[in-house]
């Protein structure tokens, strides 16, 4: 257990009945060690309703599926490069057309590694895999060494309960945190987000907007992102 995490849980202990004392003590912890730095990014896996649950609760795991391959090479195997198990993500800004609509968002300051397997029309990256789990916001913890969580926008732009309570009793203020969650989502999946925020009946009615508006050099392909 890091020494600082130790203190932490001693003084509240000690002091558990001083509840200025504690929101105090919480309030310099998060100001000396930020859950959030400002530098983390957005990426995107998507999956099936019925898998929504447990990622919520457990995060997401490391698995393997093979997809098409690049543009072209989808009717040959041979040509398609093995890759290690991982949780499979595209990359923020870029778009891959799948067969899930679920939408679950990853936020790390660590870059994932590349799929070579899915390359835009001019050669870039537009996918990656991070390698280890990838554990739930609603287990967010002071002075948690992963810095890599997953969560999922929920209708009206809200957060899960379990994410809602974690992030409280943590210290933070929900709605600063929230709001700065779904602007980092709306700024690298608009279309995503878009359809996430939307009422479920209202969304199974919405057509999804049009993909021809992002940039022409994203890649529209259909694989399959899930990986559990």
């Amino acid at each position: 257990m890091p020494l600082d995490n130790f203190r932490m849980k001693y003084y509240s202990a000690l002091f558990a009945s001083d509840e200025n004392y504690l929101r105090a003590l919480r309030q310099k912890a998060l100001s000396e060690n930020p859950v959030f730095t400002g530098k983390e990014y957005i990426y995107l896996h998507t999956t099936k309703e019925a898998y929504l649950p447990s990622i919520k609760n457990l995060g997401l795991i490391p698995g393997f599926r093979e997809g098409m391959g690049e543009v072209g090479e989808a009717s040959d195997p041979n040509r398609r490069k093995k890759l290690d198990d991982g949780v499979y993500v595209v990359l923020p800004g870029q778009h891959i057309l799948d067969a899930y609509e679920y939408n679950v968002y990853i936020i790390t300051a660590t870059e994932p590694h590349p799929d070579v397997n899915y390359k835009g029309l001019n050669r870039e990256f537009i996918s990656g895999y991070f390698s280890s789990p990838i554990k739930p916001l609603s287990s967010i913890r002071l002075y948690d060494r992963a810095k890599t969580y997953c969560f999922t926008i929920e209708e009206g732009g809200e957060l899960d309960h379990l994410t809602r309570r974690a992030i409280l009793e943590l210290g933070l203020d929900y709605d600063e945190t929230k709001k700065m969650l779904c602007a980092k989502v709306a700024e690298a999946f608009p279309t995503q987000y878009h359809c996430d925020i939307l009422a479920k009946k209202e969304r199974e009615l919405t057509p999804p907007p049009a993909f021809t508006q992002h940039s022409p050099s994203n890649s529209e392909m259909m694989f399959d992102m899930d990986d559990l």
